[in-house]
């Protein structure tokens, strides 16, 4: 059945996972910090409040990852063989459609064809929040990032999806990270750190070496 209204549902089912846990965390606020998906008899179910559209990211007890996209009213249903993640099928809506097609598709290719078929998934489908993720994970959050290629593949996105302030907060991060160089100047900031004290640029200002280290909230 589907998920009550103001609220998003997966049920899903796993071969050769018959008890455990899986971790689900969301990059764009869909979910506050960590939370626990539990499965037994290879079964789960979980439904959480969803007022707009989000990323969900589930976490593997292998550490594999796989995303999920919710909107609000509806329900999914997963299906997946545990020993073989990239071929996960999500049935329900649109995008997880969509990203099941792009998973089986890059099951077995090589990392160079994995981004050949993502930049052609973002050409062909700039209205899909499938997208917006594939941007990040292939040209953004990756250890070789094109920040140049991003930035020229948003606007298409954006265009497609004027309401989506994520898209034109990314937009803003890049145009910032363009103009930075080995040996130029620190742009401007400010954030708290582990103590919850403010620290800035002049925190810092006369030291020669300086580390920074981030982590996400859920980690």
């Amino acid at each position: 059945c589907g998920a009550r209204s103001g609220y998003f549902k997966m049920e899903g089912r796993f071969l050769h996972m018959n008890q455990g846990e899986l971790y689900i965390y969301s990059p764009d606020g869909g979910i506050d910090g960590l939370d626990t998906i539990k499965i037994e008899a290879g079964r789960f179910s979980y439904e959480k409040p969803c007022s707009k559209p989000s990323t969900l990211i589930i976490i593997f007890p292998n550490y594999s990852t796989q995303p999920i996209f919710a909107e609000s009213g509806e329900a999914i249903e997963i299906k997946a063989d545990a020993s073989h993640l990239k071929e996960m099928e999500v049935e329900g809506t649109k995008d997880n459609e969509l990203m099941t097609k792009f998973r089986k598709q890059i099951a077995n290719a090589s990392p160079p064809e994995e981004l050949k078929y993502a930049l052609a998934f973002i050409n062909e489908h700039p209205e899909s929040n499938v997208s917006a993720y594939l941007l990040n994970r292939y040209l953004i959050q990756t250890e070789s990032p094109n920040y140049k290629q991003a930035a020229k593949l948003l606007p298409l996105l954006i265009k497609e999806q004027p309401n989506n302030t994520k898209l034109i907060h990314l937009q803003r991060q890049l145009s910032e990270i363009g103009t930075l160089s080995i040996g130029n100047k620190m742009p401007t900031f400010s954030t708290k750190d582990v103590n919850g004290k403010t620290i800035n640029n002049s925190t810092f200002k006369g030291k020669n070496i300086l580390i920074i280290n981030t982590w996400a909230t859920w980690s």
